[in-house]
């Protein structure tokens, strides 16, 4: 039988292993997602979930063309020099190395190179996974800088990506600083460009006072350059790591051999697919709207022109960054 004083030991580690996860994810609280921009999907009539069956039905990938998109290869790396090449040769190394991966929220994270286990949110794999790992410098001076924007924040989050890239911008289109290429136009981007995608601040209000989840927004890599579709839109070849995956996704949508949670490339976690964007064509042809995974699905647009739809009415901005500057 175990001993009095054995028990209360087991009993405190118990209570410190939890110590920083003190939010489930599920449970909104006054600080909601404090540590992570991990979103529980929405199952409805507008979710992108009910949209996905609706359009591939099952068989069919996507109403589109597979012969208009692109192959991966025939995007140009940036210089060698440069360091957008280490974030494309990191996350190069990480799809090829990749043998399980999931979304999941802060506390459940792991990245384990040698068994090629690589589990977070989208703005962890970018800045924990890729950032963090070729670029630390970079990182360091993403990490202080977000800092002063959500000092509660444990790490950078697609908030304080966002607010910070803004803040470098001010009323320009295109600004560089010691660390940061930052920009607006969709025309500039360039294989391994930051894509940070900050959902309004009333939405997120409204979606926690109705007792949902609600993320920051999406930080994403851009894996190929913008495929001009037509004046106002674009298609562009994304890597990141989501709940579900684009168009012509690396992440399985469906395999009936295995539930989701279960099989090691699940439709969640690190992957590449394409996706959609809405361009504005006054001034600097920046996106300020996108389609997740079809260009005839739901667009996803700024609360300002949406705000009743509370599923894709939701983001304030769109921004772009580059890494630039020396590599040490």
């Amino acid at each position: 039988m175990l001993s009095k004083d054995y028990f209360l030991f087991f009993i405190i580690i118990i209570i410190f292993s939890f110590i920083g996860c003190d939010e489930t994810i599920d449970e909104p609280t006054d600080n909601i997602y404090r540590f992570s921009d991990f979103e529980k999907a929405e199952i409805n009539e507008n979710s992108d979930f009910d949209i996905f069956d609706i359009i591939y039905g099952d068989t069919a990938q996507n109403p589109d063309n597979f012969d208009e998109i692109p192959i991966v290869q025939s995007t140009p790396l940036p210089s060698e020099s440069s360091p957008a090449y280490l974030v494309v040769t990191r996350i190069d190394s990480i799809l090829k190395n990749l043998k399980v991966t999931q979304y999941v929220h802060y506390c459940g994270h792991i990245m384990d190179e040698k068994k090629g286990i690589y589990k977070y949110d989208c703005s962890g794999f970018v800045g924990d996974f890729v950032l963090k790992v070729v670029l630390k410098n970079h990182y360091n001076n993403l990490d202080s800088a977000t800092k002063k924007f959500h000092p509660d924040d444990l790490r950078p989050r697609a908030w304080g990506f966002y607010d910070y890239f803004r803040n470098i911008l001010g009323d320009s289109f295109n600004v560089e600083t010691k660390y940061w290429k930052v920009f607006t136009s969709i025309d500039s981007l360039q294989k391994g460009d930051i894509i940070v995608v900050r959902y309004s601040d009333k939405w997120r209000e409204n979606k926690i006072k109705s007792g949902l989840t609600a993320s920051t927004g999406h930080v994403m890599i851009a894996w190929s350059k913008a495929v001009r579709e037509s004046e106002n839109k674009v298609k562009i070849l994304i890597t990141d790591c989501s709940a579900s995956g684009h168009y012509k996704d690396t992440r399985p949508v469906d395999n009936k051999d295995y539930p989701s949670d279960y099989h090691p490339l699940n439709s969640s976690g690190i992957g590449s697919g394409w996706m959609w964007f809405g361009i504005s064509t006054i001034g600097d042809r920046r996106p300020y709207k996108y389609q997740w995974r079809s260009s005839t699905g739901k667009e996803y647009t700024l609360y300002s022109l949406n705000p009743e739809d509370t599923t894709h009415g939701r983001i304030h901005g769109i921004i772009l960054a580059r890494p630039i500057g020396e590599i040490k």
